[in-house]
């Protein structure tokens, strides 16, 4: 099932709900803020944001000599629509530094043109 289907079996599944506990929201800010690279094991808040179709992970090679490999996180356009809703909501806020900001304006330009998705 792609990303896109899980998402939408998850919020649809009794009726129109997205949960996320802080820690959820904390991940989604990190992938945005922080190019998505996870060194460790996926914490139970990554592998909820990732059933509920928010985010795809992919273990990658590391350069670093201590870690043989690290997650990739990024963030589906589901991700990225919640990520706004979250920023809109005050749930995540600009640090001073303007990436926030930055963040969104990218998110919105990439929305700008296209269409819903719809699984096949």
């Amino acid at each position: 099932m792609t990303s896109s289907g899980r998402f939408s079996s998850y919020v649809t599944s009794t009726a129109f709900s997205l949960s996320l506990s802080k820690n959820m929201i904390d991940e989604l800010d990190s992938a945005i803020r922080g190019n998505g690279i996870v060194w460790f094991s996926r914490g139970a808040a990554l592998q909820g944001l990732e059933r509920r179709g928010l985010v795809e992970v992919a273990v990658v090679p590391s350069e670093e000599k201590a870690f043989s490999f690290r997650h990739k996180v990024t963030l589906t356009r589901a991700g990225k629509i919640t990520y706004l809703l979250c920023v809109e909501a005050g749930l995540i806020s600009d640090s001073g530094n303007g990436d926030v900001s930055s963040a969104v304006a990218a998110i919105e330009m990439e929305f700008s043109h296209l269409e819903p998705e719809v699984d096949a």
